[in-house]
């Protein structure tokens, strides 16, 4: 290679201006500059909700969204803690798809104020992407006015534009306004539901991988009991762009209905797990009428509706890998995660 085409070695003691995207009007940076931007990364509520970011909240219908919601909104009035993580006192629309019936009962019960206001069903049909862009404009005008903290669309399937959650397209430009919304200052909370069957954590959402990936903060509320037991405690689960996001709580509806507080999951559910795993790990492939048969002698044995509940919280903790459809013919089975799968083979 000739001495005129060769690439010249940079020297680290001259500096060089960086390079700029000038014909878009976007400039470039070097990490010795990127670590002298200053970082205005604001909390509203300590690891899950921060201003000029998204988070999306999924959760099963009346699993308790609304009600975590509630109890948020109240705090938001003089400031406090929420399940042990502070919240910053601030202002709030919410966008519901309720009426004001539920939420008059709600302002009561948990002690909503005046920091908060509330659009009804804003829209009588599902709007065009026209309306969307108002609704949009409406809000960061009231923010340039007022300074909003916080925007709520609950839940966002019944309010935004998007016809075809499948369709990436569609979900990118209905979420692209909400991005613009947040840019402006709020911080905005998306309550969704959960697709039908069941998926890994963090995939829980409805619709398009695309608005999983879209948001900043990603939230998953759980059962912790069956469905159908009385158990007021809720997992919640989290992902996030910041190391501070906690990765799981475990949190509990107070007895009058008022407020959520962190919950300590009962001791013997860390024993059963320990006590599948060890299982697994000697035999994987074991369905659960196989697990229970192969229980230790001296240990307590769960009931099967226990034991259906703590394996999917170990699937869901990524723990434990299911295969199998569910039927008679071909029940579920369970192995560690990392283990090999064993094909083709019955347990003996």
């Amino acid at each position: 290679m000739s001495e005129a085409n060769s690439t010249p070695e940079l020297d680290p003691h001259v500096y060089i201006p960086p390079n700029s995207l000038d014909m878009i009007g976007c400039q470039l940076f070097r990490p010795s500059q990127i670590t002298t931007i200053p970082d205005r990364f604001n909390w509203l509520w300590d690891g899950y909700l921060a201003l000029q970011q998204i988070t999306l909240l999924t959760g099963q219908w009346k699993i308790g969204k609304t009600s975590l919601l509630s109890c948020l909104l109240s705090r938001m009035g003089q400031g406090g803690e929420l399940v042990g993580l502070e919240v910053k006192p601030g202002r709030a629309i919410v966008l519901s798809e309720e009426g004001a019936s539920l939420w008059r009962g709600r302002s009561l019960r948990h002690g909503i104020g005046e920091h908060v206001e509330f659009a009804f069903r804003p829209f009588l049909h599902r709007p065009t992407m026209r309306h969307w862009g108002m609704l949009m404009e409406n809000l960061k005008q009231i923010h340039r006015r007022e300074k909003l903290d916080l925007v709520v669309f609950d839940p966002l399937a019944t309010l935004w534009p998007c016809r075809d959650e499948n369709s990436v397209a569609s979900i990118l430009e209905a979420l692209e306004p909400i991005r613009d919304l947040a840019r402006e200052g709020p911080a905005v909370l998306l309550l969704h539901h959960p697709r039908k069957l069941h998926s890994n954590g963090g995939c829980d959402s409805r619709g398009s991988g695309a608005m999983t990936a879209f948001v900043d903060c990603l939230m998953e509320m759980h059962w912790f009991a069956p469905a159908g037991e009385p158990d007021r405690r809720r997992r919640l689960m989290a992902w996030s762009r910041r190391d501070t996001t906690p990765r799981q709580l475990l949190i509990e509806m107070t007895a009058d209905g008022t407020d959520y507080v962190t919950a300590n999951p009962a001791e013997p559910e860390g024993l059963l797990i320990g006590i599948i795993v060890q299982l697994l790990e000697a035999q994987p492939n074991l369905c659960a009428s196989e697990i229970l048969d192969r229980w230790p002698a001296g240990q307590p044995r769960p009931r099967p509706a226990a034991l259906y509940a703590v394996l999917s919280r170990a699937i869901q903790d990524d723990l434990l890998v299911r295969t199998g459809t569910g039927n008679r013919y071909d029940p579920y089975r369970f192995r560690c995660k990392g283990s090999e799968a064993i094909v083709n083979q019955d347990p003996v």
